[in-house]
């Protein structure tokens, strides 16, 4: 059962990749048919998906345990820093989709960091500050005793806030994630999402824009943690806001501040004439 289960989802994640397979334009085959077919089938299997996926976080944990085991034998343990985190989540079904890479809900983006300071900092503490795992590069130099100030990193120093610091950027709207899409396709969502996706945090309160159609989603988290009540018309002030912040921070991205996010003339006349940019 677990290789049909495998065959199936291999099957489907190579339907997703077609075009940027073969090198061509993404939508140049439309098999919506087919992805679709594959989704209800994974869909159907939930139950089962859900138990192989919980067996590989069990597996995942007793590896990084043992790792951990062996580092505390050795001499330099005490000033050791050992961080865990994951690069995403996984998507089962919670918004229609499978696997990754296809959306920016919490599914895929709210993922463990979890810190082990030397000397005991901030031991047994959780942070209620929202973070990014662009901030570990930072935190790492610092640690280190070098200066990341010069360096192109994004990111900030997250031993301020175990210091109790949250610095003049722990409040307010932060981004806090970026989906642009250059390898599937799939009609619906090129058609509801597009491929340019930016997430905005703000307390409880998180927004999605969705720069190629226009149009953008709120979510209150405390309430609705699953995302699945858009309040983008019922408070629109607050998502023209935050729908704002997000464009702005769009425009203003270079290769080298964003990833690969280079803004063609296109998207900066989209944002324009969507009144999020000058």
């Amino acid at each position: 059962r677990r290789t049909e289960l495998l065959e199936r989802f291999t099957a489907y994640r190579k339907l997703t990749r077609v075009d940027f397979a073969r090198g061509r334009p993404l939508g140049t085959t439309d098999n919506t048919a087919e992805q679709q077919r594959e989704l209800d089938f994974m869909t159907a299997n939930l139950v089962e998906h859900d138990v192989l996926y919980d067996a590989a976080i069990r597996l995942a944990d007793r590896r990084f345990s043992e790792v951990v085991d062996l580092l505390r034998q050795r001499p330099g343990w005490p000033d050791t820093v050992v961080i865990f985190l994951s690069d995403h989540g996984e998507e089962l079904g919670e918004h229609g989709g499978w696997q990754h890479d296809q959306s920016v809900y919490e599914e895929l983006i709210r993922v463990p960091l979890l810190i082990r300071f030397p000397g005991g900092l901030g031991a047994g503490t959780r942070r209620p500050e929202i973070v990014s795992l662009a901030d570990v590069a930072p935190t790492v130099l610092a640690l280190a005793g070098v200066d990341a100030a010069g360096t192109g990193l994004a990111g900030r120093d997250l031993t301020r806030l175990v210091d109790g610091d949250p610095g003049p950027d722990g409040t307010g709207p932060v981004v806090v994630a970026m989906r642009d899409n250059r390898k599937k396709y799939f009609a619906p969502w090129k058609a509801s999402r597009g491929d340019l996706n930016i997430a905005v945090r703000d307390g409880d309160l998180k927004a999605i824009l969705n720069v190629e159609i226009g149009t953008v989603e709120l979510y209150d988290l405390a309430a609705d943690p699953g995302e699945q009540v858009d309040l983008s018309t019922r408070r629109p002030e607050d998502a023209a806001r935050l729908a704002a912040f997000a464009a702005e921070w769009l425009a203003g991205c270079t290769g080298a501040g964003a990833g690969d996010a280079e803004l063609d003339d296109e998207t900066v006349e989209r944002l324009r004439s969507l009144g999020y940019v000058d």
